[in-house]
């Protein structure tokens, strides 16, 4: 399964991912966010993830990720204005399945990054194949969500975290191993 661990601000996270087996790290680049990262330390931690852990850059606009669509492993937007130039590295996010766009991921999240919990449409099972979910998941729920709907992955921030950026060991690993013991029934 696909899990990936968004808002993440230090070497150490990066670290803490690849060895707990996360399969990828996101890193905001959406100015308004409490997780944003820029310039030389965004750049510093891509170049960390390399070869340990995929990369994504967040945001909520295309244009804030389209520069790092050849540095990231995907990219990871909600508002979809134009042409994607990237629909292989691309992960949509949103309240809706999109239609007549190109994308390789879908997460939906319906808190609309605010990660609150709330529950997930069944319509949304006959997109198993790019669904990621999101929006208020923890080591608490996640095994319901992952047995219910079957998704292709799933997406953690808030609830791994001691406060927003500083993501803690221990939450991590908890979260990954209520999904690997879903794995293993």
């Amino acid at each position: 399964m696909f899990v990936k661990v968004c808002g993440i601000t230090e070497i150490k996270q990066i670290d803490w991912a690849a060895s707990l087996g996360y399969s990828a790290v996101g890193f905001v680049v959406y100015r308004k966010s409490k997780r944003f990262v820029i310039g030389d330390k965004l750049l510093n931690l891509i170049n960390y993830a390399k070869g340990k852990i995929y990369s994504v850059a967040v945001s909520i606009d295309y244009d804030d990720v389209k520069p790092f669509a050849n540095i990231c492993d995907f990219i990871q937007f909600t508002n979809i204005d134009g042409k994607n130039e990237f629909e292989d590295k691309t992960i949509l996010s949103g309240k809706k399945f999109p239609k007549n766009v190109s994308f390789k991921y879908f997460i939906y999240d319906e808190s609309y990054g605010t990660g609150t919990y709330k529950t997930f449409p069944e319509e949304l099972k006959k997109y198993r194949d790019k669904l990621i979910l999101a929006g208020g998941l923890n080591a608490e729920n996640v095994q319901d969500v992952i047995k219910k709907h079957k998704p292709f992955g799933v997406d953690v921030s808030s609830s791994v975290e001691l406060q927003p950026g500083i993501k803690d060991y221990d939450l991590m690993k908890e979260f990954i191993s209520k999904i690997k013991e879903v794995q293993n029934d």
